[in-house]
């Protein structure tokens, strides 16, 4: 209606892919980094039953560190325009993502 093209990335990593979407988009992308507490996401991993799964909290720790070093996630997160905390259920998640799509006019693209 407005217009304007949306387009969704999803598992935006580095640094280095955000400040790309950033130049190419030319300040026309907004980016929310999607967080969780470690226990939670163990917890969520754990009854995926996928067979690449750590059989360990500790060693789901210290994945986590090695993948949060390799693809510099800390640094990804703070470059993030919004943070959002994912430790609810899905309508929650969905609820909270349309909070920030309203001030984009997005309002309703995330409802189920």
């Amino acid at each position: 209606e407005s217009g304007r093209k949306l387009i969704a990335v999803s598992g935006i990593r580095t640094p280095g892919d955000l400040k790309f979407f950033r130049m190419k988009l030319d300040g026309n992308f907004k980016d929310i980094s999607i967080v969780c507490a470690a226990k939670i996401r163990y917890s969520r991993i754990k009854e995926r039953k996928r067979e690449d799964a750590p059989h360990s909290f500790s060693e789901f720790l210290k994945q986590d560190k090695a993948e949060r070093k390799l693809f510099k996630l800390d640094e990804t997160e703070k470059l993030s325009d919004f943070k959002l905390r994912n430790e609810g259920n899905e309508k929650q998640l969905r609820r909270n993502l349309n909070r920030i799509l309203d001030k984009f006019g997005l309002r309703y693209l995330l409802t189920k």
